[in-house]
C-alpha cells in the first residue's frame, strides 16, 4: 500500500473530528510564481440597462482579435419573419347532434386506411382522426400522403385543432363547437421551399418541394434565399400566410359539408373570420455569402457580444450568444450555416394583449411588419455600440487599467 501524506486531524470537544488548515505556503514560493496580465476595461459609465448598451461595463478583449462582420444599422425592411406562433379562434361549428359533430370531426381528419379511394371526402392537411371521430384534437401531418400513385409533401406549417364543446343558451340541445388552431408557421421555410410557386400565386405553395432544399447547421431548412428582396419577401409572407389560412377554412367547411351530406340532421359553421392572436414572433437578419466563415466571425463576435450582457449557448447542436434585453425579448446569434451568421430577435409577447391581436389577415401582416420595425429598433443600438466599441479600439480612446 503506497503511503499517501494525510492532513492532520484533531478531535474537537463534542467528539467530532475535524481537518486541521494546512499551513500557508513559503512567501518566497508565492513570489517565485508567474503573474498573470493585467486586464484593460472601459470606464464605467453612471448607468447600466440592457436597454443601452453602450452604458455596459466592458472588459475589453486584445485588440488584435476584433473582428466585425456585422453592419452598423439594419433597415426594417431587410428584417425577415422566420417563425410565427399563433393561436387562430376558428369560426365556431353548430352541430345538431353528437352524432353529427363526431361525423365532421372524421371527415375533416385524413383519409382512413379501408376508404382509400374516397380521399375527396376527407383532409389532406390533417392526420387521421378515430375512426368514431370522438376526438379533442386533430394534429397536421408531418409525413407524405400516397394518394394512387401520387405523393403529397406535408405542409410547410405545423400544429394542431383543438375542439371545445357546449351548449347553446337557447335550449335546443345544439352543440357548439368552439375551434382554435394552434399553429406555427415559418416564412424562410416556406421560400426555401417554395419561391418561385410563392411568387407566381401558384396553390401547391403551403406544401414542401419533392427535392432537396439547403438545411442549416441545426438540421432546419427554415432558410430564405440570400439575395431576396424586401419586395419579394414581403409579397411571399402575405401570400403564404393567406394561403395557410384559406386552406384551414376550406377544410373545416369541406368537412361540414360532407359531413351533413352523410345523413346528419344539420351541420353548420359561422361566417365570421375569428381572431389571431400571436404568441411568439422571430425577426432575424442573415450576414454572409459564398465565402464567408459564419463559425469564425461567431467566435470574433462572441467576446464582444458577453461585454454587453451576451450569455453563451447552443442554438441545436451550434454555439450561439443570447442577449437578453428583457422577458419579452431575447437576441440571439448564431451561425445557421457553414457561410451565413443569423441576428434573431425573439419577441413573446404576453397572452391576450391587445396591441398583439388581430380581427382579420391583412391586420396579421401589419402586425408582422411591426415586429421588424422593433426588431431594428432593438438591435441597431447594439449594432452602433459595437461599431462604436471597435472604433475605440483602433484609436486607443476610453482606456484605463486596473
Amino acid at each position: 500500500m503506497k503511503n499517501s501524506k494525510r492532513v492532520p486531524r484533531r478531535q474537537g470537544s463534542n467528539g467530532a473530528i475535524r481537518k486541521l488548515k494546512r499551513p500557508p505556503r513559503d512567501l518566497q514560493e508565492r513570489a517565485n510564481e508567474p503573474t498573470t496580465p493585467r486586464r484593460l476595461r472601459r470606464k464605467k459609465s453612471p448607468t447600466s440597462s440592457l436597454r443601452h448598451p453602450g452604458d455596459y461595463e466592458a472588459y475589453e478583449t486584445p485588440r488584435d482579435n476584433l473582428y466585425n462582420p456585422l453592419p452598423s444599422t439594419i433597415n426594417q425592411d431587410e428584417g425577415r419573419n422566420d417563425k410565427i406562433h399563433l393561436v387562430w379562434r376558428m369560426p365556431p361549428v353548430i352541430c345538431a347532434t353528437k352524432e353529427d359533430l363526431n361525423s365532421f370531426i372524421l371527415h375533416l381528419g385524413g383519409c382512413p386506411t379501408d376508404q382509400r379511394g374516397e380521399h375527396d371526402l376527407f383532409s389532406k392537411l390533417f392526420n387521421v382522426a378515430p375512426y368514431n371521430g370522438d376526438s379533442k384534437e386533430l394534429k397536421i401531418r408531418s409525413k407524405p400522403l400516397a394518394i394512387g400513385r401520387q405523393i403529397l409533401t406535408p405542409p410547410l406549417f405545423s400544429g394542431r385543432l383543438k375542439f371545445y364543446r357546449g351548449s347553446l343558451p337557447d335550449q335546443s340541445g345544439k352543440i357548439a363547437v368552439l375551434i382554435t388552431a394552434h399553429l406555427s408557421l415559418n416564412v424562410n421555410r416556406a421560400l426555401n421551399h417554395r419561391r418561385r410557386e410563392l411568387a407566381t400565386r401558384q396553390p401547391d405553395a403551403i406544401f414542401a418541394s419533392s427535392e432537396l432544399v439547403e438545411k442549416g447547421l441545426c438540421g432546419r431548412d427554415n432558410l430564405a434565399p440570400l439575395s431576396l428582396s424586401p419586395g419579394e419577401h414581403d409579397a411571399a409572407l402575405s401570400e403564404y400566410i393567406k394561403q395557410v389560412f384559406a386552406a384551414l377554412n376550406a377544410d373545416v367547411r369541406r368537412a361540414a359539408r360532407v359531413a351533413d351530406s352523410a345523413g346528419s340532421e344539420g351541420v353548420c359553421v359561422s361566417e365570421s373570420t375569428g381572431t389571431f392572436s400571436l404568441r411568439q414572433v422571430e425577426t432575424c437578419r442573415d450576414v454572409g455569402g459564398a465565402g464567408f466563415d459564419a463559425p469564425q466571425a461567431l467566435e470574433g463576435l462572441s467576446p464582444v457580444l458577453r461585454e454587453y450582457g451576451g450569455k453563451s449557448g447552443w442554438e441545436g447542436n451550434e454555439g450561439a450568444v443570447r442577449l437578453f434585453g428583457n422577458s419579452a425579448e431575447e437576441l440571439v446569434v448564431y451561425a445557421k450555416t457553414p457561410q451565413r451568421l443569423r441576428l434573431e430577435i425573439r419577441h413573446n409577447p404576453p397572452k391576450g394583449k391587445t396591441p398583439y391581436t388581430a380581427e382579420t389577415v391583412d391586420a396579421l401582416i401589419e402586425k408582422l411588419d411591426e415586429f421588424r420595425q422593433k426588431a431594428a429598433s432593438k438591435l441597431n443600438p447594439i449594432l452602433r455600440a459595437i461599431e462604436a466599441r471597435q472604433t475605440r479600439c483602433r484609436t486607443g480612446e476610453g482606456w484605463d487599467s486596473y
